[in-house]
């Protein structure tokens, strides 16, 4: 009975320990923008240009703001998540285009809901939405279409996580990264599951006009 040395096993598991560092790698880079008084709201990306504009609520939530910036889309989204109605009528002045950003409900009322409706703890959970589902989603690539075994599902598994839309997703805390995780077919097992069975929950959460309800 032979033991294999360590050598041998990290050799064995070379591709599972890139995997592993990759996102260790990720994770940090995110959690490094963490302040201590304004907490992830850097990851939301207000701009000073909207802070008149803002809810109520958020008047005495200590957040980062760019000033003589727009800010971008995630600062929208996260006034829905605070809101938590996308028909409060103070949303019409807090945001750009209320009709279309009432369309993707799903992750603000998660996040108003995980975080008790406070508008602080709100924002934070919000801001950690986006690298909960990159984690998730980095999880069943690995274990059902990508798994670590060579070097081919490597370039595939980096390249779907780290592409421009995912990154930007978790950085700007969009909702595109959450819709890609719903409507995924890194749910399903990938020798047995045919590409309908995964088509169809895509189908249903995808708008006519092409957005996805996330």
């Amino acid at each position: 009975m032979t033991h294999d040395g360590l050598p041998a096993r990290l050799w064995r598991y070379r591709y599972a320990i890139v995997y592993v560092a990759l996102a260790a790698r990720f994770v940090f880079a995110v959690a490094s923008v963490h302040d201590h008084r304004t907490g992830f709201t850097p990851l939301i990306f207000f701009g000073g240009k909207f802070e008149a504009r803002r809810l109520a609520a958020l008047k005495d939530v200590p957040i980062l703001t760019v000033r003589g910036s727009t800010g971008y889309d995630g600062q929208f989204y996260a006034q829905l998540a605070v809101a938590g109605n996308p028909l409060d009528p103070e949303l019409s002045t807090a945001l750009d285009s209320p009709s279309y950003r009432s369309r993707r409900v799903l992750l603000p009322l998660l996040a108003h809901v995980v975080g008790l409706g406070r508008p602080a703890w709100v924002l934070e959970v919000y801001a950690l939405a986006n690298l909960a589902c990159w984690l998730l989603l980095a999880g069943l690539l690995a274990r059902w279409w990508f798994p670590p075994t060579d070097l081919h599902n490597l370039v595939r598994w980096g390249g779907t996580l780290f592409g421009a839309g995912l990154v930007g997703s978790v950085t700007q805390s969009l909702t595109d990264g959450p819709a890609l995780l719903a409507v995924s077919p890194a749910w399903c097992e990938r020798p047995a599951c045919s590409p309908r069975p995964c088509s169809r929950p895509a189908s249903a959460a995808i708008g006519p006009d092409g957005s996805v309800r996330c």
